[in-house]
């Protein structure tokens, strides 16, 4: 199952509502995920359309999501414990702080799905006032107020200005890797020409950017070429016109040295997470055949977790690394 989508909650009928349920008291809930996997906002977006369910999924801060929905007081309950389930099950390591369950502020007949875009970028003074929000409309005037009010409430409990909340403080930055080396570049207000022009003077190149990709979990490589395509906060690898083929720059590994080697030199894990690896794959008698095997005896973020190797980054660069050379 495509780690982008949530899944249809099984029995779709019990979310069904009927006419008594329409007359009961109406409730909403809120809550903050926490989780950096690419695609999640668009997963609940899909999720609470497939339940006709009012919400509004707001912008992103760091790795933490604000929702809010809001229906019959049966029906929200329900959905409550769906979309847990639906996370633990498709979203290893997730977690939600909930809020409790409040009588609605107005009805939602639609989900909302805020983007920071949506919302003012302030000068660079970087005072955020509540009149900032003066402009975002999602609806009708109760609507929009109650998303308002969700915003702020949310946001709130960070402890810190709703210029967070914005994204404009924040501004979007990527990694690029080249030859062993990592730079940071702050593109927000970039075009590619000028990212390529910062590129080569950072890394002093002699020779023309031929590619910058990203490695996807599932080891494939996705090269980028337009400036807004490039995700925040993400690692991509740098290839010049003089560089090897990127097929021959990534060569299969042959033995787990090489596997530890592209622990280190493309998903970038420390010394410490290599040495831990090492330890448990040595305990447990793990070569590189082993690996690579595929079907019911294929590595899983399950029985990496069984083992001893439990942070969720490690066993994805583990899983990405399996992919990308099991032949």
């Amino acid at each position: 199952m495509s780690l982008s989508q949530l899944p249809h909650p099984p029995n779709t009928s019990v979310f069904e509502c009927n006419e008594i349920e329409n007359k009961q008291h109406r409730q909403q809930v809120s809550a903050r995920i926490n989780s950096n996997a690419v695609g999640l906002k668009s997963a609940l977006y899909d999720f609470f359309m497939k339940l006709n369910l009012g919400a509004v999924i707001g912008p992103r801060n760091d790795t933490t999501i604000p929702i809010m929905f809001e229906g019959a007081s049966s029906l929200v309950i329900r959905a409550k414990t769906a979309l847990e389930l639906a996370l633990i099950d498709n979203y290893p390591g997730v977690e939600a702080e909930w809020d409790e369950f409040v009588e609605s502020s107005a009805v939602l007949t639609k989900v909302t799905l805020i983007e920071t875009s949506n919302l003012k970028r302030q000068p660079s003074s970087g005072e955020f006032k509540e009149v900032d929000l003066a402009d975002l409309s999602v609806g009708d005037s109760a609507t929009t107020e109650m998303v308002k009010k969700a915003i702020k409430d949310t946001w709130s409990q960070f402890g810190s200005p709703l210029a967070h909340l914005t994204g404009y403080i924040k501004e979007k930055c990527i990694d690029v890797i080249f030859k062993g080396s990592c730079r940071a570049f702050e593109i927000s207000t970039k075009t590619i020409s000028d990212l390529h022009s910062e590129i080569h003077q950072k890394y002093q190149l002699n020779a023309g950017i031929r590619s910058l990709f990203r490695l996807d979990d599932d080891g494939t490589r996705a090269i980028t070429t337009e400036i807004g395509k490039f995700r925040d906060g993400m690692k991509y690898h740098l290839l010049t016109m003089i560089d090897k083929d990127e097929a021959a720059d990534f060569e299969k590994v042959t033995d787990m040295a090489g596997f530890f080697e592209c622990l280190k030199e493309q998903r970038m894990r420390s010394v410490e997470d290599i040495d831990k690896v090492k330890n448990v794959f040595q305990n447990e008698g793990i070569l590189l055949e082993d690996l690579m095997e595929k079907g019911d005896l294929a590595m899983t973020h399950g029985s990496l977790r069984m083992i001893g190797i439990t942070q969720l980054g490690l066993r994805t660069a583990i899983l990405a690394i399996i992919k990308l050379n099991r032949v």
